[in-house]
């Protein structure tokens, strides 16, 4: 082993976090005194946040692979005179030091969860050891994750992980309901036993030699495909993105009637290629809704909201791997003002959140609830005006001004909060929520479209800004890893210099 080629990676992966480390531990602690000085009811907030952080944490790691992946940064690890497996480890150690701050997301939760009850040895072990094991065991599926994502293309097995989630569960909804109650009974009569003999020490003994075990046998596999991705990795192009798309002819030609039509179509086609599959799913989830049954029904009505409302949001996706790419570039070079540009992509994402609306709407009245035509035009506001929020963000904000934004509702919340005292506070924010519930139910309709037509017109000179101001991040990210080169070397690293 090279070990100093090893700490080499391992720091190199590390480095890569430490801010969304930082960022995410401070986040953890406030959350944590949140927990301690809130209500019963008002702890509850503080425990979803820490959930939400948590999974962005998790797949953190994971981005940061397929970045590697997309730009060709694995070349340089494939080619090192290191073994794979070596390289596999470091990474997958640094990625695991970047998760990390999952021990401390966890104790909101196991506060929340536990208030009112009394002191003890036992909860104080439990306080430790629960965050310890939700550290290990999502780590282990992060690992998993990384070690698929460089064996394989994940774009050609877009079909795998719906297939496992849903197609269990699809195919217990249509068994017979004798069938379902005789599974039951059966799992029933045999999992009694099973609680039993885990209840006892001996019992409690093997599940934690199981719960040790699962991570130490997910690494050694994680590694082992990671280190076989690697052997076989060659940089494509079309990693992330089909590069094949057919000429933009029908695109090109509607200039003559305007640009702004042009680059709506332009984009529409784009996000429908880019999410072809995810309409594939729509699809199919639409016809479980027609002509399935009443189980299958009422499981596919939720995901056919969430595919749904992602047609007009595949723009903001195209324009977020657009700017990974560096394809925004070639947007910026049309001989027509940035605002009309904007326009344009304004257009495609009103155009697509037609499609999206009526299948919402479908899935509403399938499963019995009437779709009245002020539901639907309010809920077409919706998706037009969050899908373009979507969309500016993509190509407008940057960390700095994310930062500045966040700044000002948080020092004014905390502002209220210390000169009004934590139980006034709220009080006023709970009669804040019943007072926007009551005037958004009076005003109907009219809310979202407000609120739609002021993300549309204050996110037109955002987005034209931000695409005037866009600069490729690939090459800041490639002197990043030479100046990583350049330090190895500097240490004389074995293989690296």
């Amino acid at each position: 082993m090279n070990w100093r080629a090893f700490r080499a990676l391992f720091h190199r992966e590390v480095a890569r976090g430490r801010r969304s480390m930082l960022g995410f531990a401070v986040m953890a602690l406030a959350a944590i005194v949140l927990a301690f000085v809130l209500s019963d009811a008002a702890s509850v907030g503080p425990a979803i946040v820490s959930v939400l952080a948590g999974m962005i944490l998790v797949f953190t790691p994971l981005g940061d692979l397929r970045s590697d992946k997309t730009l060709g940064h694995l070349e340089f690890d494939r080619v090192l005179p290191i073994d794979h497996r070596a390289i596999a480890t470091a990474r997958l150690f640094g990625a695991a030091v970047r998760t990390s701050p999952l021990l401390l997301l966890s104790l909101p939760i196991i506060i929340t969860v536990d208030r009112g009850h009394a002191f003890s040895a036992v909860r104080l072990v439990g306080a430790v050891a629960i965050p310890l094991v939700v550290w290990m065991l999502f780590t282990a599926v992060m690992w998993v994750m990384m070690a698929v994502n460089i064996r394989w293309n994940l774009r050609r097995l877009w079909w795998l992980p719906m297939t496992i989630v849903i197609g269990p569960q699809l195919v217990l909804s249509m068994l017979p309901p004798a069938v379902k109650e005789a599974i039951k009974t059966t799992f029933t009569r045999v999992g009694e036993p099973i609680a039993g003999f885990l209840s006892a020490p001996i019992g409690v003994a093997l599940m934690i030699v199981i719960v040790l075990a699962i991570p130490l046998v997910l690494f050694w596999l994680a590694v082992s495909v990671f280190a076989a991705g690697l052997e076989r990795y060659t940089y494509d192009a079309s990693a992330a993105v089909p590069m094949s798309a057919a000429p933009p002819k029908r695109e090109l030609a509607s200039i003559g009637r305007g640009p702004m039509l042009a680059v709506a179509r332009y984009c529409i086609r784009l996000a429908t290629e880019q999410s072809r599959r995810r309409l594939i799913l729509l699809a199919v989830f639409v016809a479980a809704l027609l002509f399935g049954t009443h189980e299958m029904k009422e499981y596919a009505r939720l995901y056919v909201r969430i595919l749904a409302a992602m047609i007009p949001g595949g723009i903001a996706l195209q324009l977020s791997v657009a700017r990974t790419r560096g394809h925004l570039e070639g947007i910026q070079q049309l001989p027509h003002p940035a605002i009309t540009i904007g326009a344009g992509y304004l257009l495609g994402i009103a155009v697509l959140a037609t499609p999206g609306a009526a299948v919402w709407v479908l899935a509403r009245a399938v499963t019995g609830t009437p779709a009245t035509s002020s539901y639907a035009l309010s809920l077409w506001a919706w998706m037009v005006g969050w899908s373009w929020l979507a969309s500016v963000s993509v190509v407008w904000l940057t960390s700095r001004r994310t930062l500045m934004i966040a700044t000002i509702p948080v020092l004014a919340v905390v502002t209220w909060a210390g000169y009004a005292g934590l139980p006034q506070f709220l009080d006023g924010v709970q009669a804040l929520a019943t007072a926007f519930a009551e005037f958004r139910a009076n005003a109907g309709v009219a809310v979202p479209l407000v609120l739609a037509g002021a993300m549309m017109s204050g996110g037109l000179p955002l987005f034209a800004r931000g695409l005037n101001e866009f600069e490729f991040a690939g090459a800041k990210k490639l002197n990043w890893f030479s100046r990583w080169q350049e330090r190895a070397r500097g240490r004389r690293v074995p293989g690296v210099g």
